[in-house]
């Protein structure tokens, strides 16, 4: 598909990857503020970390894992819901995308639930990425009908 999946790496790599410029409705938090942060309640919780492993996709970056998570929830809509999909020459139309999506998060397949909570915010930005114009959930005339559906 064309994205790399998350690997293992160092705190120390997390800890000094460049962050995104601050967006309008978003506080960017470092990742080692998330690091210590969760070490210090796990531990005031009564846990003992005995190992940390961290992953990270290629920048480090949400945006990168979004745009990978959306090509894996792409790949599941159409290999799993096949009654999503109209097929029309040269366009695929995903109709009633918004579900259909929403549906594949909370399904177990791609992620799990607690980040399909997160997730289920960032629909339309999921459309848009797997959309082929960028634009995400659209009205298309699709064999005589007008449906919202997103065009791959």
């Amino acid at each position: 598909m064309g994205h790399k999946k998350p690997t293992v790496t160092t705190k120390s790599y997390l800890e000094n990857a460049p962050l995104p410029n601050h967006g309008k409705s978003y506080t960017v938090v470092t990742h080692k503020e998330v690091i210590d942060n969760t070490l210090t309640l796990l531990r005031k919780s009564g846990f003992t970390v005995q190992r940390e492993i961290y992953r990270a996709n290629t920048n480090a970056t949400i945006e990168d894992s979004l745009e990978s998570l959306a090509d894996l929830i792409k790949e599941n809509l159409w290999n799993n819901h096949t009654l999503n999909w109209i097929d029309e020459g040269t366009h695929k139309y995903l109709k009633s995308p918004r579900t259909a999506i929403n549906n594949v998060l909370f399904s177990g397949d791609v992620i799990n639930r607690s980040e399909a909570y997160t997730l289920k915010y960032k629909i339309d930005e999921i459309c848009a990425i797997i959309s082929e114009d960028g634009k995400g959930v659209h009205d298309y005339k699709v064999h005589g009908k007008t449906i919202k559906a997103i065009k791959t």
